[in-house]
This record gives C-alpha cells, sequence and structure tokens, in this order.
C-alpha cells in the first residue's frame, strides 16, 4: 500500500485532527490533504466530510463529523483498505476472557481488530461493527463466532450479545486458538476461521462455582484499579444474569 493510498481530505482541523489520532491508532499510512487536492482522485479511502464530498465519486469516500465515529470510521477505512468489495463471508470472532479480543475477518482475511475490557463492552463492539458490516454489504452473510474457552465470559458475551438482537452467533471450540506471545485479537481471527454450532439454551446458564465468582472480583478490582471491591453476593447476581459488570462499576472508571 502506497502512502497515498488512504488521504484525509478536509479543512475542518478538529475532524482532522481526530481523524488523525484515529489513523495513527490503526497504524496505517495517510495524507493530509483539501478536498479539492489531485491526490483524492487516486486514493483507494478519502475520509471527508458530507459538506466537502460533494463532486467526488462515494465509491471509496469515509464520511467524517465531529465527534468521529470511531469503531465505524475504523472499519470503513479498514474494509476500504484491504480492497473488499463483494464479500461473500464475514465473521466477527470473539475471544471472551479476562480482555476480549475481536476480529473482523473478511473471506478470509483479517481486515479488523480490537480488545473490549469487558463482556458488555465487547457485545457493544460487536454490534457496532454488525451495523456497519449490514450498511457497507446488506447482502452479505455476517456471523459472530464465540470461542469457548472460558465459559464464564463466553456466556457473560453470548447474553450481552443475543440480548434483544436477531444475530447470528456460533460457538466455536478455541483449542490450539491461543498461542503464548499472541494478542487476543489473534486468538479471535483464529476463532473467526473455525466452524462453529449454533447455540442452545444451557449454552446460557453459568452456576456459582467458587472459581467464577474469584475471577469476577478479580476482574472488577483491575477495571477499577481497586477503587471497586466485588462482594460474592454481587458476583452471583453477575452469574445468575441480574447485574452487568458495566452497570455496577460504572461510576468507578
Amino acid at each position: 500500500m502506497s502512502r497515498y493510498d488512504i488521504v484525509v481530505a478536509t479543512r475542518n482541523s478538529r475532524i482532522r485532527y481526530q481523524c488523525v489520532v484515529l489513523l495513527k491508532r490503526l497504524g496505517v499510512p495517510y495524507m493530509l490533504c483539501a478536498p479539492d487536492d489531485s491526490v483524492v482522485t487516486s486514493a483507494h479511502c478519502v475520509l471527508v466530510t458530507e459538506s466537502e464530498a460533494r463532486g467526488l465519486s462515494p465509491d471509496n469516500l469515509v464520511l467524517v463529523s465531529d465527534p468521529l465515529d470511531n469503531e465505524d470510521v475504523a472499519l470503513r477505512v479498514m474494509v476500504l483498505k484491504h480492497r473488499v468489495h463483494t464479500p461473500r463471508l464475514i465473521v466477527i470472532g470473539v475471544d471472551p476472557g479476562m480482555r476480549f479480543g475481536l476480529a473482523v475477518v473478511i473471506d478470509g482475511v483479517s481486515v479488523h481488530s480490537a480488545t473490549a475490557s469487558t463482556p458488555t463492552g465487547a457485545a457493544s463492539l460487536a454490534h457496532r461493527w454488525l451495523s456497519t458490516l449490514h450498511s457497507l454489504f446488506p447482502s452479505a452473510e455476517i456471523a459472530v463466532h464465540v470461542g469457548t474457552g472460558s465459559k464464564l465470559y463466553s456466556v457473560l458475551f453470548l447474553r450481552a450479545v443475543s440480548a434483544g438482537n436477531d444475530v447470528c452467533v456460533l460457538l466455536v471450540d478455541e483449542h490450539h486458538t491461543t498461542v503464548v506471545g499472541l494478542s487476543d485479537q489473534s486468538s479471535a481471527i483464529a476463532i473467526a476461521g473455525r466452524d462453529g454450532r449454533p447455540l442452545c439454551e444451557d449454552d446460557l446458564h453459568l452456576d456459582s462455582k467458587s472459581g467464577y465468582i474469584k475471577s469476577l472480583k478479580q476482574l472488577v478490582a483491575h477495571l477499577t484499579e481497586g477503587r471497586r471491591v466485588l462482594t460474592t453476593d454481587e458476583a452471583q447476581h453477575i452469574i445468575h444474569g441480574d447485574l452487568s459488570i458495566d452497570a455496577l462499576i460504572g461510576g468507578c472508571l
């Protein structure tokens, strides 16, 4: 990919700054230019405001506004970067655990990945990606593959991602997807590439195991840097689905 494949073509300084921060986080090369610069016509991805996009070809545009919708823009940029046009199969792979890895894999190619700290946060990110992907590719088949290596965190994610939504979710055996030294996103990519099975009612059930309670206490202590101590009763409510981690620690973050 040449340096000028991705360009930020807006005169709005606030939006331009937000785009630069995002592109640096994504680790992709970019160029700053004006909307009427000649390089815009040859770029594969152009970040531009709606008012400045008049007269430009819509095929390579990512419309941006203030404040920037980071997850939507990031995914659109990466789709254009990877030259995705008419995908057959799109999979969001999820590696549940004390930190969640998520990845978008399109026709076997990893396009975008990220991490989330909580089950609800991971589910929210997956739904955000699903919304963008359905907008980009309305006829494509899209599924969410969830690893089963951590029963506790898999179930908490499944409850959050499935609640009131028509999402195609498949459970995937995580055996050999986690490699020492690799990231959660790498495991999520591996999970996305495996076949899975549909959910059944038992997949959303958790017993009040002491190991689960201990893990939840450790997670809450980590997320709040020790400012919040999870009680055993609260942990049991989370396990039984009566309480979410995010609702519990919202005021401590």
